[in-house]
C-alpha cells in the first residue's frame, strides 16, 4: 500500500512542496528511523536549495520556529509528521527573503 501524504501548512511554491513530498516519500521507503529520514530530507534540500535547512520527523512533537519566507512546510507521510524549513545564515546573507514568521505546530 502506498504511503498516505498530506500538507498541513506550507508557504512554499507548489513545485518546492512537491519536491519535499517526493524526497520524504523516497526516504520513507529507504529508512527505518525518524533520524535517518530527517537527515535524508535535510541533506537533499541543502544540496538542491542551498543551506541552511532544518528537518524534524516524529509522531508527537511541538515546535516554534523562525524561518526564511517561502521556505516552510509542515506535512505528514503516514504516521510521521515532518517539519522542514530554512533559516538564515548568520555569517552571510544567504537569501533576499526576510525571516517572515514564527510557526507553532501542535501535536501530530
Amino acid at each position: 500500500m502506498a504511503p498516505f501524504c498530506w500538507v498541513k501548512f506550507s508557504d512554499m511554491s507548489p513545485e518546492m512542496q512537491l519536491d519535499a513530498l517526493s524526497v520524504a516519500l523516497e526516504g520513507h521507503q529507504k529508512f527505518d528511523s525518524e533520524m535517518n529520514l530527517a537527515r535524508h530530507i535535510k541533506t537533499r534540500f541543502d544540496r538542491k536549495y542551498r543551506r541552511f535547512w532544518h528537518c524534524t520527523v516524529g509522531r508527537d512533537f511541538g515546535s516554534y520556529v523562525s524561518h526564511v519566507g517561502k521556505r516552510f512546510i509542515y506535512f505528514h507521510v503516514d504516521q510521521y509528521a515532518i517539519l522542514l524549513f530554512k533559516s538564515k545564515s548568520e555569517s552571510r546573507k544567504e537569501s533576499t527573503n526576510p525571516i517572515e514568521r514564527v510557526h507553532h505546530s501542535g501535536q501530530t
